[in-house]
C-alpha cells in the first residue's frame, strides 16, 4: 500500500492531465489510507499491552502528520499554494514533526523502562522474603552476613545451638562474638 501511495502521488505531479490528476491523487490518498489502517491494526493488536495510549497516540500524530503533508503537498500540486509556502512548510514541519515525536517515543521508551525496574524490584522482593522464610525455618544453624561481613541473620537453630539471640550478635562481625 505505501508504494502504491508514494508512485501514485508522484504521478499526479508529472501528469499534465488535470482529470488523471485527480484520479492518481485519489489512488494517492486511498493508499495512504492503507498505511493508516494498517498501523492501527497493528495498536489494536496490543490493546492489552500497559503502553497501549502511549503507541497509539504516536500512529494517530503520524497518521495525522501524513494528511497534513498530503494536503499541503496536494494545494502545491493544484496551484492553491505557493512553491514558497509549500517549502516552509515542509521546511519547518520536518523538524517540529521529528522533534515531537521523537519525544512522544521517548517517553514509550522510559515508561517502559519504569515499568520494567519495577517488576525487577517486585522480584527482587519476592526472593528476598523466599530467602528469609528459608533462613528462618531451616532445621541447621544459618546465619548471614552482610557485603561488610556484619550479621543479618541467625536463626532459632542456630540461637538454640550457641544460646546467642539475634538481638545479641545481630550488625557485629563473625569474629567479634564471644
Amino acid at each position: 500500500a505505501s508504494f502504491s501511495f508514494c508512485w501514485a502521488a508522484w504521478l499526479a505531479q508529472l501528469t499534465p492531465i488535470f482529470f488523471l490528476r485527480w484520479a492518481l491523487f485519489g489512488a494517492a490518498l486511498l493508499g495512504a489510507s492503507f498505511v493508516v489502517l494498517d498501523q492501527l491494526m497493528l495498536v489494536a493488536a496490543h490493546c492489552q499491552d500497559e503502553q497501549f495510549g502511549l503507541k497509539f497516540s504516536v500512529v494517530l500524530y503520524q497518521a495525522s502528520a501524513m494528511f497534513v503533508y498530503g494536503a499541503v503537498y496536494t494545494f502545491g500540486r493544484f496551484g492553491m499554494i505557493s512553491s514558497r509556502s509549500e517549502q516552509l512548510f515542509f521546511a519547518y514541519g520536518d523538524s517540529s514533526i521529528c522533534i515531537v515525536q521523537g519525544a512522544l517515543l521517548s517517553a514509550i521508551r522510559h515508561k517502559e523502562s519504569l515499568f520494567h525496574m519495577q517488576r525487577l524490584w517486585r522480584d527482587a522482593a519476592t526472593a528476598k522474603e523466599d530467602l528469609d522464610n528459608v533462613i528462618r525455618k531451616a532445621c541447621v544453624p544459618v546465619f548471614t552476613l552482610d557485603l561488610r561481613g556484619q550479621i543479618v541473620a541467625w536463626n532459632k537453630s542456630l540461637q538454640a545451638l550457641t544460646g546467642l539471640d539475634i538481638n545479641d550478635v545481630g550488625g557485629k562481625r563473625l569474629g567479634d562474638i564471644s
